[in-house]
Parts: structure tokens; C-alpha cells; sequence
């Protein structure tokens, strides 16, 4: 009977076991980094990013990443995604009592990123919700082991560097050519053709014609300025907006300008740049945005005229001011 309460007391100590390692397990803490299989991002040929409906598809083709094989990645939000994932670090573990309401909450509403190697899956994650006081975010692995974990450095909401957006990942450079690739520009004004021009560029040798292809005296300096203006021309965003039917109501619209520049190895980039008609303001437009076609395709993206306003010249701004004196 002595031996009973030794018993009890065992019973006890057990049960309280059982409630710290089923209740408070979120309170262990690993050092260690995370075992991920992204040690080597030259591997990875593809990402993947899902959510709800949303899809986006990343590749790699000839060393170069493309936006659902279309549009070229915005190369510096991937080095930064490599980077997170390179680098995350295990925060704390949830209570094993809530692990299947998790794993079906991140799989059912989560952001689901997958890498590949030529087809084969290297890794999948589901990104959950930001906890502000711990500082990190909820992640689970394929092996459906949700976890906390933060980056270095990294103090916000990794779930902002995986938007399942694909213009969050399309670099929003109109021109895809660097100044000293471009062999021809040409500018028409739809609304004053005579403005209209064309730039041929052999080396450092210029040639400027009118509308008509006439031979124009022009500035040397002034072309070489107009030509680097071409390096950093971004579009602000997508007019996602807009209804199909209003889309090809602005597409059948006049244009007011159209840009085209041609590279030395033959590549084309086209943009047009449409008014914003201001709602329920009859022959009124937006004076400070314009929409813009990127060659010929949608979506139409949203372009701030003082992005654009550099390339916007007629052709006598580039007359030789000296010898006109």
C-alpha cells in the first residue's frame, strides 16, 4: 500500500509529459539552419508559384528567366527568393494538438512555391500567415512539418517576396536592349507626323531622318543623350482593372505615340502609349498617365508620361543649334 502513492506521483509526472510535449512544443528552439535542397541555385530550372488559382510559371531559357516562358523576370526579386530560401532559419514548431488543421489551412490557402531541376521536383514549400510577435513566418515542407522561420536580416512578411502575381515577377523595363545594342529607333507621333523620326546607329555613327526618310541635320551629342535615355524606361503597373471589353476598346483606340527599337542582332521591342480617357469627363484625359502596349501583346500596362517623357522628342530637338547661328 506504501507503493501507492510512488504510483500516483508517476502517473502524474507522466501526464504532465504528455501536455508539455503535446501543448508547448512551440516553445523549442533549433540553432541550426534549415536542411534545404537549394545550396546550389544553378540547378534550379524552374519555380513554380501557386496560389488559390493563381499561377505563375518561371524558367529558365538559355540562361535567361522568363515569366510563363513570355515576359523576362525581374532577375533581382529571384536572386532575392534564392536568397531567403538559401538562408531560412528554423524559429519554433507548433503544438503537435494543432498540426492537421495546419497542414490542411497551409495546403488549402497557402502560397505553394516549387523548385525544379529539368522537371524534376527539388524541393516544395507552403508559405502561411506573418506572426508579428514571433517575428516570423509560418512554413511547411512536403514532409508536412509546419514550422517558423525567419531569413537574416529579413524583418517583414517573407510571403512578400512570393506573390503567386506574375507582374510581381516580370521586369518592368519596356526596352529589353542596353543603349550600346540599339541599331535603329524610330518615333512616329500619331497626332503631328511631321515630329516623326527614325535614328539609324552604326558604331558611334548616327544617321537622323524625317517622316518622309529625308536626311536631317541634327546634333551629335543630342542623339548619343537620346539613345541612353533608352537604358531605364519601366512601366508602373498593369491595368488589370479593366474589363476584356473595355481592354479592346483601348486597344482599337489611336494611339498618340509609337517607339520602336531594333538591336543589332535583329530583336524588336514595340510600344504604343494610348490616353487614359478620365471617367465620366466627355474628350478629357489623364495629363500624367498613358497606357501602353508592349509589342502588340496584353496585358496593357499603366505608364507614368515622366518615365517616358526622355524618349518623347520631335525631331527638331535634335537640330545643330551651332551651326544654325
Amino acid at each position: 500500500m506504501k507503493q501507492k502513492p510512488f504510483l500516483l506521483v508517476a502517473i502524474f509526472l507522466m501526464a504532465l509529459l504528455s501536455i508539455y510535449f503535446g501543448f508547448f512544443r512551440n516553445h523549442t528552439t533549433y540553432d541550426e539552419k534549415m536542411e534545404i535542397d537549394l545550396r546550389d541555385t544553378d540547378q534550379i530550372s524552374e519555380i513554380s508559384i501557386t496560389q488559390a488559382n493563381n499561377v505563375v510559371k518561371i524558367s529558365k531559357v538559355a540562361n535567361k528567366w522568363l515569366v510563363d516562358k513570355v515576359y523576362n523576370a525581374n532577375e533581382v526579386a529571384i536572386k532575392r527568393l534564392f536568397r531567403i530560401f538559401m538562408n531560412l532559419e528554423i524559429g519554433t514548431l507548433l503544438p503537435e494538438i494543432e498540426h492537421d488543421s495546419i497542414v490542411n489551412h497551409l495546403k488549402q490557402t497557402g502560397i505553394a512555391i516549387s523548385f525544379y531541376e529539368n522537371k524534376n521536383l527539388l524541393a516544395i514549400y507552403y508559405i502561411g500567415n506573418y506572426d508579428e510577435n514571433k517575428k516570423s513566418t509560418l512554413l511547411m515542407t512536403d514532409e508536412e512539418l509546419p514550422i517558423y522561420v525567419s531569413a537574416p536580416g529579413l524583418t517583414s512578411d517573407i510571403r512578400k517576396f512570393v506573390e503567386a502575381d506574375p507582374v510581381f515577377w516580370r521586369n518592368k523595363r519596356i526596352f529589353q536592349f542596353e543603349p550600346t545594342e540599339i541599331s535603329s529607333i524610330i518615333f512616329f507621333d500619331f497626332r503631328k507626323p511631321a515630329n516623326s523620326f527614325q535614328i539609324d546607329i552604326q558604331g558611334e555613327d548616327y544617321h537622323l531622318f524625317d517622316q518622309n526618310h529625308q536626311p536631317y541635320q541634327f546634333d551629335k551629342e543630342k542623339v548619343s543623350r537620346y539613345i541612353s535615355y533608352f537604358k531605364n524606361i519601366d512601366f508602373e503597373s498593369v491595368a488589370d482593372g479593366l474589363s476584356s471589353q473595355k481592354a479592346d476598346s483601348v486597344i482599337k483606340q489611336s494611339a498618340n505615340y509609337m517607339i520602336k527599337v531594333k538591336s543589332s542582332n535583329g530583336q524588336e521591342s514595340e510600344l504604343k502609349l494610348l490616353p487614359i480617357a478620365i471617367q465620366n469627363q466627355q474628350n478629357q484625359y489623364d495629363l500624367n498617365k498613358a497606357y501602353g502596349i508592349i509589342n502588340n501583346r496584353q496585358p496593357i500596362v499603366v505608364i507614368n508620361y515622366f518615365a517616358v517623357d526622355p524618349i518623347i522628342k520631335e525631331i527638331d530637338y535634335f537640330k545643330n543649334s551651332i551651326s544654325e547661328k
